[in-house]
């Protein structure tokens, strides 16, 4: 009978300590950056639409890269590539908008945080709080590399 008891309490002290450390979340970090922090969650939440290829990237009417009217950034990347010159005219290379375009708007906080459009778009799952927070995080420290 000891023995089945002893099992018990080990088997429960386990599934405590188990139970402790999946609630715990991994520490948000002081100073996010895009390359280390935000494009491996861009990556794997957003890119789909919003990346070289993705579905939301060019208006096939035109093949800009403008979606009804509203420029639509590739978040794979960081820094916007091109002619996003609106004053060079038509002559330049396309133009590409980078996250770092996308950071400096606010939209990006009103659309991750489910005030805008919700994104990413269902039946994707929202972005968690911690994943939120790191972005909140990289936008409040001016959204460097």
């Amino acid at each position: 009978m000891a023995h089945v008891v002893r099992a018990r309490d080990l088997v429960l002290s386990i599934a405590g300590v188990v139970a402790l450390f999946a609630g715990c979340q991994e520490p948000l970090p002081g100073k996010p950056t895009y390359t280390t922090d935000i494009k491996p969650l861009f990556d794997a939440n957003c890119v789909r639409c919003h990346g070289a290829g993705g579905t939301e990237n060019s208006d096939p009417r035109t093949g800009s890269a403008y979606m009804n009217d509203m420029p639509v950034s590739h978040l794979n990347q960081y820094a916007s590539t091109g002619g996003c010159d609106p004053d060079a005219g038509a002559a330049q290379a396309p133009c590409v908008l980078g996250a770092q375009w996308a950071a400096s708007l606010p939209l990006l906080h009103a659309y991750i945080h489910g005030t805008g459009v919700q994104m990413p778009l269902p039946p994707a799952e929202p972005l968690s709080d911690w994943e939120l927070s790191l972005i909140d995080r990289w936008l409040a420290n001016g959204y460097p590399e």
